[in-house]
């Protein structure tokens, strides 16, 4: 597990990928692994791979494989030849047959072509934009370690702005519970579709919840992996325009940010939904930040970045309160009676509904929260 990225988020200096994974092996040495690293400047490269057995033996092959992998990258940027290599140095002498099922992949961060080679494992989700998701489900060759000489291919795809991909292990698909169903690629699917539009963290995150409210109480048979990245993050734009608000933790504190956000769509000639839906949630958030992200009666300041660019409408918020990540939260039953419910929650509610995307994070002792609109959309609407 030390061998693996597990703090997040990762490479604050390059803004064009936004990458979530989370892991959980069955035992407590798994053979499930993922990692990612920038190749140089310009390519990303990423893995998921599971693989055969468990215990100490499919962590030493992960080891190896993880390790040839990445020396490779220093080569090529073909990642059939990459697999290819580390396919024939894994054969040879594999006296216990293990192998390895992976998906390898290099993103050109600077014009977003992914290429990629998938040797036997599952297919995973290029979730675009507008929620619209589709299975790539081409396999390019036989898992790793089997056999040598294996000549592998590889495929490219034009990733767009804010596409995102999600892979996993068939610990997720192959999760079963106590009536021996498993989970099955159609509830993967149907997840998908209904949850594909959420962020790196959230959508990870959602996974796993829903593939442990499905096991129960059931022992946990598989290592589960989940990975996903998208590609662009919301900062890196041209032509962006900014506002920049220092509030204190006074409610009354919120109507200047609701005057500066109506200044700046009627300025830039914004969509009227931007400015009814961020006035609503803004003014949810902003009342709970000050009154309860601080545990004593002093003054503190709460930073407001409003920007927009020609593609989206983003509100940055920051406070130095303590550490809390809003959307972790259930969505409230809405279809109970307001005696039945639970207080609180409905604010969030709003946001997952009325936001393109949003995300939490914790920097240096304090709470960033970013929210996103597409104007695109609402033009066209």
């Amino acid at each position: 597990m030390s061998m693996i990225p597990l703090t997040f988020p990762r490479f604050p200096e390059h803004k064009d990928l936004d990458v979530w994974a989370q892991i959980r092996p069955a035992r407590e040495v798994g053979g499930d692994f993922y990692d990612f690293f920038m190749i140089d400047d310009r390519y990303f490269a990423f893995v998921i791979a599971d693989v055969s057995g468990k215990g100490v033996p499919a962590a030493l092959l992960m080891a190896v494989a993880k390790t040839l992998i990445k020396a490779r990258t220093q080569d090529t940027r073909m990642t059939s030849h990459i697999v290819e290599g580390t396919n024939n140095e894994l054969s040879e002498n594999n006296e216990d047959c293990m192998f390895i099922t992976a998906f390898f992949g290099i993103i050109d961060a600077k014009t977003g072509v992914l290429t990629y080679t998938n040797a036997g494992h599952n297919p995973p989700f290029l979730i675009k934009a507008n929620g619209t998701s589709e299975v790539m489900a081409g396999i390019h060759g036989p898992m790793i370690g089997a056999m040598e000489g294996i000549q592998y291919e590889q495929s490219e795809v034009q990733l767009d702005v804010d596409d995102k991909l999600l892979l996993y292990t068939d610990g997720v698909t192959e999760a079963f519970n106590s009536n021996g169903e498993a989970y099955g690629e159609d509830r993967l699917e149907a997840f998908v579709r209904t949850h594909g539009q959420l962020g790196t963290k959230y959508l990870v995150t959602k996974l796993a919840h829903e593939v442990d409210e499905f096991v129960g109480d059931e022992e946990q048979s598989d290592d589960i992996t989940i990975f996903c990245m998208r590609y662009v993050a919301w900062e890196v734009r041209d032509e962006r325009a900014t506002i920049e608000l220092r509030l204190e933790n006074k409610l009354s504190e919120i109507n200047r940010c609701l005057q500066a956000l109506t200044e700046m769509c009627e300025r830039f000639k914004l969509p009227q939904e931007v400015q009814n839906n961020f006035s609503v949630v803004l003014d949810d958030l902003l009342n709970n930040v000050i009154s309860y992200a601080f545990d004593d009666d002093e003054t503190h300041s709460i930073d407001i970045v409003l920007s927009t660019d020609s593609q989206r409408f983003i509100v940055s918020v920051t406070d130095e309160g303590v550490e809390f990540d809003p959307f972790l939260r259930l969505d409230p039953d809405t279809d109970s009676g307001i005696e039945d419910r639970m207080i609180g929650g409905l604010g969030i509610h709003l946001i997952r509904n009325l936001m393109d995307d949003y995300s939490y994070r914790r920097v240096d002792g304090k709470n960033i929260t970013t929210l996103m609109m597409r104007l695109q959309k609402s033009i066209s609407r």
